[in-house]
């Protein structure tokens, strides 16, 4: 089954996506249209494929927008920077790279009941779909 298929079945809807701008430093810039406001965990794709998962890091109260301004202005290195010159490098190329997000309502339809918030989802996501820019999967 095709990645993309596979993360929408856990319930994943396209809610954005990112295109070049010369108005920002780094050149990216992105649309979100809904979940804007919510803490999700959320997905790069790439035509087919599932590119990264992420969501927000534990007792934070960063939502979904605020953590994709961080990738467009981020010049602190690490895999924000890193997955940035990724998307920019895929829209220079002529594809598209679109946001997909799970809002926690929808969660435990297809996790263990061991696993509820978004680190669990995030993870067992890494592990099942082995996102190429996660480098977390690569050690799982």
């Amino acid at each position: 089954m095709p990645k993309l298929m596979e993360l929408k079945g856990y319930g994943f809807e396209r809610v954005g996506a990112w295109s070049l701008s010369d108005n920002y430093k780094y050149g990216v810039t992105f649309r979100i249209q809904q979940f804007h406001d919510k803490k999700a965990t959320y997905a790069f794709v790439v035509g087919q494929g599932v590119k990264y998962i992420g969501s927000y890091q534990k007792n934070s109260k960063t939502i979904l927008e605020t953590r994709m301004k961080y990738y467009r202005t981020t010049n602190k290195g690490g895999t924000s920077t890193k997955n940035r010159e990724r998307i920019r490098a895929c829209l220079a190329d002529g594809k598209a790279v679109h946001i997909y997000a799970l809002y926690p309502a929808t969660q435990a339809r297809f996790l263990p009941s061991s696993g509820r918030n978004l680190a669990d989802i995030e993870r067992f996501l890494i592990k099942r779909l082995e996102p190429n820019w996660n480098d977390r999967h690569k050690s799982n």
